[in-house]
């Protein structure tokens, strides 16, 4: 049903960029007057976004970002710093999330591959721990998303056939037709992807998200008696960029940061250069990567307000102090640095992803972990925060709550991140190992013939710039990287469900 509208907080790029702005509370510490509920009694709300450069937030110091929920989410919990997402692909780290396995696993292998609905999922694991489950948002399992819930008790996506239908036109019913920006479309006309698109909204009801939302503040309210483990799912900051018009005129592209690339930063990296030659981006012109920062960095904000309105209905609700806080995103975007834009490489800026959780009275707020963590490790992290850690079955993620809850637990060792694979071919022509301190990077492609290697020194150079992988006395540490990519690759087990490629499926979406 369509639910209560908010108000479009009415900001276009202050003098200082957070006045105008209402929070959702104080950002110290969270409240130690409260009683603390007992970690098995805790509900969890799990907030996703799409493309979300881990950097592109305030309290990560970038020089744009309008992000005081967000920020807020940060001091009051914990941020975890260095999770990596098992490809930089949205498809499949998704399912990754859902099923805590590979994608050469779960068999969702790519963005133009269908997931099997028959796979065990999280939402499975905790309806049968007592939790009632619901998502509200993108899954992308390119399945029928209209009569499977792939687990969950209560769900509805962009992509639930009528039931969508039904409820996007209860929201839009005699709102006008947005009216893009004829400025805006002369300048990302020329932008070499036609994805970067986009338009200002008049009305919000429009968004997508938006709607989302209303029915998962909906959900809240007459589920609130009840332990819960509801996953809200927004895609953005994904273009294209279709945004209130408050958030879409939020950032004045003039003023934008531009990505300090330096010279000759790709001149040792040939999947780098690889993708900028083959995608056009160093065709861009400085004008069309402005504004298509600026909108990007929009949406960013957008789904900093929609993240606000549920912290906020928590604590309407008085669920604040009794529900685990979760966000994430799938990967992340490379927002012009080294030239590059989107996914699908193993620089961080599109393989590492945001993460924060806050857990009053359990998690200490205002904290930040470096633990290595993987995005099948989510699932069961979770399900120990919570006590509902028995009975998950064989997964590849690990329970690492031990982390959330400070104890001197290590996490793993090595994280792994991977692009290129198929039903034919299991091996990913483009490969990335990090340890504590360095990051290997293998590959080869169909036009290939030999293997190629990229080495960092994350510590000392975490921008990625400098390959050092000819350097004679890392030789042992390189050659320790490519076992462990080896043995990774190895110890995966074959997909319950043959794989299914989507037939006309776009794996860039």
């Amino acid at each position: 049903m369509v639910g209560a509208s908010f108000t479009i907080q009415a900001c276009r790029a202050p003098a200082d960029k957070h006045e105008g702005w209402t929070d959702t509370g104080d950002t110290g510490e969270a409240p130690t007057t409260d009683a603390v509920v007992p970690r098995d009694q805790l509900s969890v709300l799990y907030i996703s976004s799409d493309e979300h450069n881990a950097k592109a937030m305030g309290f990560e110091g970038h020089p744009d970002a309008i992000t005081p929920n967000l920020d807020r989410l940060a001091a009051e919990g914990m941020t975890l710093g260095r999770v990596y997402t098992p490809t930089p692909v949205c498809a499949s780290t998704r399912q990754s999330l859902l099923t805590g396995l590979w994608p050469q696993e779960h068999g969702q292998l790519s963005n133009g591959y269908v997931f099997n609905e028959l796979n065990w999922t999280l939402a499975e694991h905790f309806t049968d721990q007592g939790f009632r489950t619901a998502c509200f948002g993108k899954l992308h399992t390119q399945n029928d998303e209209e009569t499977h819930y792939f687990g969950f008790e209560d769900f509805i996506s962009t992509a639930s056939g009528s039931r969508w239908d039904e409820l996007y036109a209860a929201y839009v019913e005699g709102l006008a037709q947005p009216v893009p920006d004829p400025e805006h479309m002369a300048i990302l006309e020329g932008v070499p992807f036609a994805g970067f698109d986009g338009h200002p909204l008049a009305d919000p009801r429009r968004d997508d998200d938006y709607i989302l939302l209303q029915e998962a503040i909906t959900w809240l309210r007459a589920h609130k008696d009840e332990r819960f483990f509801l996953y809200v799912s927004f895609r953005a900051p994904h273009y294209p960029w279709r945004l209130p018009e408050d958030y879409y005129y939020l950032y004045d592209p003039d003023t934008m940061t531009l990505p300090e690339n330096i010279e000759g930063d790709l001149d040792d990296s040939r999947i780098g250069a690889h993708w900028v030659e083959e995608m056009g981006w160093d065709g861009m012109t400085e004008e069309q990567t402005r504004l298509c920062l600026a909108l990007y960095m929009g949406a960013v904000s957008w789904l900093d307000a929609l993240v606000g309105e549920l912290l906020k209905v928590l604590e309407e609700l008085g669920l604040d102090r009794s529900t685990v806080v979760v966000y994430s995103s799938d990967h992340g975007d490379m927002l012009g640095e080294k030239g590059l834009w989107l996914k699908n490489v193993c620089f961080d800026g599109a393989a590492r992803k945001p993460l924060i959780v806050r857990a009053p009275g359990h998690v200490a707020p205002g904290t930040r972990s470096d633990a290595l963590l993987q995005e099948m490790d989510i699932w069961p992290t979770l399900a120990g925060l919570v006590g509902a850690g028995e009975g998950l079955g064989e997964l590849s993620g690990e329970d690492y709550s031990s982390v959330l809850l400070g104890e001197q637990r290590a996490a793993r060792a090595v994280v792994f991140s991977m692009y290129g694979v198929s039903e034919k071919e299991p091996y990913p022509w483009l490969m990335m190992a990090r340890d504590e301190r360095y990051k290997l990077v293998r590959y080869r492609t169909w036009t290939w013939d030999e293997t190629a290697y990229e080495l960092y020194d994350m510590v000392l150079d975490p921008t990625e710039v400098d390959n050092i992988h000819d350097d004679p006395a890392l030789a042992e540490q390189k050659a320790a990287l490519s076992a462990a990519m080896d043995a990774c690759l190895n110890g995966m087990r074959p997909p319950t469900f043959p794989p299914v490629q989507l037939t006309g499926g776009d794996d860039e979406e």
